[in-house]
């Protein structure tokens, strides 16, 4: 097609602004002209004038040469028209009737080069006068680079780098159109949520390049399921979920969900291996205006409780699911500040000698004085403090404060305490690898003696991993603090494990105290426990000791050290002073049997 001559653009009016004075023409003034002239063809920036009566080019500088690839006899052989490409030419005549009188943008161009290729261009115009003839000068500017790069940019923040699909972002607003759209029809969308299961392992034992190659296989075979009409996107490390655009109801749902999981049957081909993986699954249905966030959580919170269930079916959000989840956020959230603002306290329960009772030191115990539901007991914020990762900082916040709190206690004489302090460590904190700077970092600042401090440790968090727990609990030793293994007795490998680990102290579990001296009893397990401790050279704490036969019963059997009820309840910090300061213990005092 031949460009649009002076008759397709029409008459163009009389632009000529009248005398010009200074450097804004040509020929105004010779000294001006010069000047002009110079700016001009020694310009870096692509520039050059055209007439205006029938938009032939009147001049063109050096750098305007180099960016279109033409010669001058070329450049000044042609009309601007012969620039721009045939799709442009309405808009081109648009822009030329606009009367501009001072330099101005024309927005973003696209141009022709010499080669036959298009280069986006931002150019700016000034209306001037030119040997006589109303005329524009033209700066263009290209910008293809700088425009490619942001186009790139715009994506990468709406999609994943590896697979290329689209980001939780994307996927939101995606869904939330679908959402739109549902509300005028009688089909909704739908969500599938999908976690790989044991992925970690592909990652661990093949390298991260193969699980990458992995992830991206994935997302090619989500896609051909979800088909035209769907949206996959990767949603976290290996979650993935997807928008089915329209569903009759669930059972159609469920039908896309069994397809995901046919496809993820299929092997992966690796380099040197087949790797097999299956994914859990969540589904959820969108009402009629329902917020797109809402609808990809509900089905999130049911892919954790397909992966919960460790079966191979899907889960389908409920209402009563997302209210718990919402609930346990809201408690996580409301833990978190907690931890800042110091909201935690802590209570001690005594550690008495039998015979003349006498206290020789406390558990630290955590409470949480709530604004708003008052002093809470740790069954009320642990688990959400297990589940949520918050029992690290928690861990840490119990640690540094109950410290303090000891280097601080006094004998009964005014002399410091030699009374010792038992702070509780997570199974959490054990895997943590700075577990052991954290302690020495709290026992400096507190001014402590390290030959004070206990660190309880449950029997399960200890055979979970027993090198793991023997390389910890072995450095722990080396900062000359004490380990006790709290709940003994409740595991499996009892007997076993303590030879192997560099423990200190046995505490035996309350459910085996609880039995002592009662019609039926059997005190075998006490005495076993006891006999160990003995003969490893341990102490042995027995717990939840609540009524006199019960002490009487360990005494007998020959414990010397004894925990709970029947000697005090968990107290606060300024209570446990009082008590450290008063003396032995008067165990005429105690209540014959219940805690007191």
């Amino acid at each position: 097609m031949a460009p649009p001559s002076e008759e397709h653009l029409g008459p163009v009016p009389d632009l000529r602004p009248g005398p010009v004075t200074g450097a804004g023409a040509f020929g105004a003034r010779a000294a001006s002209d010069d000047a002009f002239k110079q700016l001009f063809e020694c310009n870096p920036l692509p520039m050059w004038v055209y007439a205006l009566d029938d938009l032939s080019v009147l001049a063109v500088n050096e750098a305007a040469l180099v960016q279109y690839g033409y010669s001058a006899e070329e450049f000044l052989a042609m009309r601007i028209t012969e620039l721009r490409p045939p799709e442009d030419w309405e808009r081109l005549r648009r822009d030329v009737r606009e009367p501009g009188p001072s330099l101005r943008p024309s927005g973003l161009w696209r141009h022709l080069r010499r080669d036959g290729s298009v280069i986006d261009v931002d150019v700016r115009a000034h209306r001037l006068t030119f040997s006589g003839r109303p005329a524009s000068l033209v700066l263009a500017l290209d910008v293809t680079e700088r425009l490619r790069a942001e186009r790139e940019l715009a994506r990468l923040a709406l999609h994943d780098a590896l697979t290329g699909l689209p980001n939780r972002a994307l996927l939101v607003d995606r869904l939330g159109q679908s959402i739109a759209r549902a509300e005028r029809g009688s089909v909704v969308p739908a969500v599938i949520f999908l976690d790989l299961d044991r992925f970690k392992t592909v990652n661990d034992g093949k390298g991260y390049s193969a699980g990458d190659r992995v992830l991206v296989e994935v997302a090619k075979r989500l896609s051909e399921v979800a088909g035209p009409g769907g949206t996959v996107g990767r949603v976290g490390g290996d979650e993935f979920a997807i928008v089915v655009e329209a569903v009759a109801g669930l059972d159609e749902a469920k039908a896309v969900s069994r397809r995901v999981a046919w496809a993820l049957e299929v092997p992966f081909e690796l380099a040197a291996a087949r790797v097999f993986v299956s994914a859990s699954q969540g589904i959820a249905v969108a009402s009629p205006g329902e917020p797109a966030e809402r609808v990809l959580s509900k089905a999130d919170i049911a892919m954790r409780a397909a992966k919960a269930s460790g079966s191979a079916r899907p889960q389908v959000a409920d209402d009563k699911a997302v209210a718990r989840e919402s609930s346990r956020l809201d408690g996580e959230i409301e833990l978190r500040r907690a931890i800042e603002e110091d909201e935690l306290v802590l209570h001690y329960q005594p550690v008495v000698r039998l015979g003349p009772l006498k206290v020789v030191g406390a558990e630290a115990l955590v409470r949480w004085a709530h604004p708003r539901r008052g002093l809470l007991g740790p069954g009320e914020f642990l688990p959400i403090a297990e589940a949520s990762g918050l029992i690290i900082p928690l861990g840490e916040w119990v640690l540094r404060h109950a410290l303090a709190d000891a280097a601080a206690w006094v004998s009964p004489d005014g002399s410091a305490s030699g009374a010792s302090i038992a702070v509780n460590v997570a199974a959490a904190q054990l895997g943590v690898a700075n577990l052991p700077f954290v302690i020495a970092r709290s026992i400096r600042a507190a001014g402590i003696a390290a030959s004070r401090v206990h660190l309880e440790v449950t029997e399960g968090a200890l055979i979970r991993d027993l090198e793991r727990a023997a390389e910890v609990l072995g450095a722990l030793r080396d900062l000359g603090v004490h380990v006790d293994v709290d709940d003994y007795g409740t595991g499996f490998s009892s007997l076993s494990y303590v030879q192997r680990l560099p423990v200190d102290t046995l505490k035996l579990d309350r459910t085996f105290v609880t039995r002592l001296g009662s019609a039926g009893g059997d005190d075998s397990i006490a005495a076993s426990v006891l006999g160990l401790g003995r003969s490893l050279q341990l102490a042995v704490i027995a717990e939840g000791v609540e009524t006199l036969e019960q002490k009487h019963r360990l005494e007998e059997l020959g414990y010397e050290l004894a925990q709970g009820f029947l000697f005090a309840r968990p107290m606060p910090g300024a209570e446990f002073r009082r008590l450290l300061t008063s003396g032995p213990l008067a165990s005429g005092a105690l209540p014959s049997r219940g805690a007191p």
